[in-house]
């Protein structure tokens, strides 16, 4: 059952998290596809699961930059 509140990623993103904390060597990365959706929506759930988790947290400075890295923009 989903949570009460708003704040989780379910289906292909909970998978593709899932997959991403299987990983035990950079080469495993390339096995896991993720298109512009997917990598924007895990950058933003991955931020807000941080400012909620840890509250001197705050906002990721680096998001900006990982968004144009990862072209998610």
């Amino acid at each position: 059952a989903p949570p009460a509140h708003a704040h989780f990623l379910e289906g292909p993103y909970s998978q593709a998290t899932s997959q991403l904390l299987k990983v035990r060597q950079p080469l495993e990365l390339s096995q896991i596809k993720l298109n512009q959706d997917m990598r924007r929506v895990l950058l933003q759930g991955y931020q807000t699961f941080y400012s909620l988790q840890i509250p001197e947290f705050g906002l990721m400075k680096s998001l900006p930059v990982l968004e144009t890295i990862l072209n998610v923009s």
